[in-house]
C-alpha cells in the first residue's frame, strides 16, 4: 500500500484553492443571488400592497352596489327632466316671472352651444347650452333670492359660476348690486325624440 504524503506545498495549494472557492462563493452571493433575493422581497411586498388595495376596492364596490342606481333614484324619477331642446323663449318667460317678483334687471345675455355625447355625426345626442347674463338690482337680498330661485328651478341645469359685485357710493354704503351668472342646460337633440327643438 502506498502512503500519501502531504507536503507543505500541497497544503498551501489546498488552502489557497479553499480560500479562492470561499471568495468565489461569497462574490457570487453578493453579485448575483443577493440582488435577486432583494428583488423577490420587494416584489412580494408590492404584491401584498396590491392585494390589500384590491380588497379595499372590492369592499368599496360592494358598498356602492348597495346604493340605488341613479336611474332608479327619486331625483331622476321626479324633476328635473331633460327637455327636448332648450326652449329659450320659454326659459326667458320663466326668468321674467322671477324678475317681476323682484326688483332686478337682466342684461347682456350670451349663448354657447356644445355636444356632450356622443359626437356631431351621431343622430342621438345629448347637448348643452351655456347661457351667461348679468343681473343688476338695488338690494342684495333680491340678488340672492334670484340666484336661489334659479338653483331650485325645474330645468335640468347647473349654475356653473356666479360673480357678485357691489358698487359703493360716497357714503360707503353699497347702493347697487350686480352679478354675472353662467348656467349650463342639458337637452336632447331632435334626432333623439323626433320632436322639433323649441
Amino acid at each position: 500500500m502506498n502512503k500519501i504524503i502531504f507536503t507543505r506545498k500541497h497544503i498551501i495549494t489546498a488552502v489557497i484553492i479553499g480560500i479562492l472557492f470561499i471568495f468565489a462563493t461569497v462574490g457570487t452571493w453578493f453579485s448575483v443571488i443577493s440582488p435577486k433575493v432583494r428583488e423577490t422581497f420587494e416584489a412580494r411586498g408590492a404584491l401584498e400592497r396590491t392585494q390589500k388595495e384590491n380588497i379595499n376596492l372590492q369592499n368599496k364596490l360592494i358598498e356602492v352596489k348597495k346604493n340605488p342606481s341613479l336611474i332608479e333614484s327619486e331625483i331622476v324619477k321626479t324633476v328635473p327632466i331633460i327637455s327636448n331642446g332648450i326652449d329659450l323663449p320659454g326659459y326667458f318667460k320663466e326668468l321674467e316671472a322671477i324678475d317681476s317678483n323682484l326688483n332686478i334687471s337682466i342684461r347682456n345675455i350670451t349663448f354657447k352651444q356644445d355636444i356632450v355625447f356622443p359626437s356631431e355625426s351621431e343622430r342621438e345626442q345629448l347637448r348643452k347650452s351655456e347661457v351667461a347674463f348679468d343681473v343688476v338690482c338695488d338690494s342684495s337680498s333680491d340678488l340672492i333670492s334670484f340666484v336661489d330661485q334659479l338653483e331650485h328651478g325645474e330645468r335640468f341645469g347647473n349654475i356653473k359660476n356666479v360673480d357678485y359685485r357691489a358698487e359703493v357710493g360716497n357714503d360707503e354704503i353699497a347702493n347697487s348690486y350686480s352679478t354675472t351668472i353662467v348656467l349650463e342646460f342639458y337637452y336632447l337633440s331632435i334626432f333623439e325624440t323626433g320632436k322639433p327643438i323649441g
